[in-house]
């Protein structure tokens, strides 16, 4: 009797042996690819000032989508006088190159020998011919708002409105009552387009690392998968050992 339950004791622990060596390697296969996955993400991380991954910018639109973020790339923009400016709902580029002024949503650009403006319904941006900022005019110091246009006539800037005002420097307006070359949204050249990519969705790749390290690109259930990856790691370690330390002796 006692032989008997001896035999079915080895029985059962062979049996259990068996399916714990099955589990664990399916564990172990499951896990090395999360394992090589945080160790790469991790090490980028790690080293992210000599990867410049904060510098690093992703266009890739089903990412920033992903993310919520969405946008197209401008293909019209204003001109004047040889200047580009490009817009965005937030940002602007004037000549290529990050606009020195926050101005939504502008309606057009003008410019004189003197100065270059630029408009939106109720601001009026003043910068040099070298592009550098000189005056923002506000509602308060306007002549009528809202703006609907922005032109120039004989070295005068213009503003379209319910009364037209003329100015040939920005700070003493006249009633207008002739004819205006009117700025109107114009098809972006060639070297301006690649300019425009600049203005596109983007996040810096140290924000998506991040993201994909911690699980959070997932969303709500991203860092519930990851607790899941380690609690796997846990049970593979724990496996092990019990399958170490049960193997018959020699």
């Amino acid at each position: 009797m006692t032989e008997h339950r001896s035999r079915i004791a080895r029985h059962k622990r062979r049996t259990i042996g068996v399916f714990l060596h099955r589990i664990h390697r399916w564990m172990g296969i499951t896990v090395s690819l999360f394992v090589v996955f945080l160790v790469l993400t991790g090490w980028a991380l790690n080293h992210t000032a000599e990867l410049g991954l904060a510098r690093i910018s992703v266009h890739t639109p089903w990412i920033t989508a992903w993310y919520g973020l969405r946008g197209e790339v401008p293909t019209t923009g204003y001109t004047a006088s040889g200047h580009w400016l490009i817009a965005t709902e937030n940002d602007a580029l004037l000549d290529g190159k990050p606009a020195p002024f926050k101005l939504r949503d502008p309606i057009g650009m003008a410019a004189t020998s003197e100065f270059i403006a630029i408009a939106s319904r109720d601001r009026l941006i003043l910068l040099d011919t070298q592009g550098r900022l000189v005056d923002e005019l506000g509602a308060a110091q306007l002549p009528t708002v809202p703006i609907t246009g922005i032109g120039t006539h004989q070295n005068q800037i213009v503003l379209r409105a319910a009364n037209n005002y003329a100015s040939t420097d920005g700070a003493q307006w006249t009633p207008f009552a002739g004819d205006a070359s009117w700025s109107a949204a114009q098809p972006l050249p060639q070297d301006q387009q690649a300019f425009a990519k600049q203005l596109a969705p983007a996040l810096p790749l140290e924000r998506i690392m991040q993201d994909l390290h911690s699980g959070r690109i997932l969303g709500y259930f991203g860092p519930y998968l990851m607790d899941a990856v380690g609690l796997l790691i846990l049970l593979l370690a724990a496996s092990g050992l019990w399958m170490f330390f049960r193997r018959p002796r020699r």
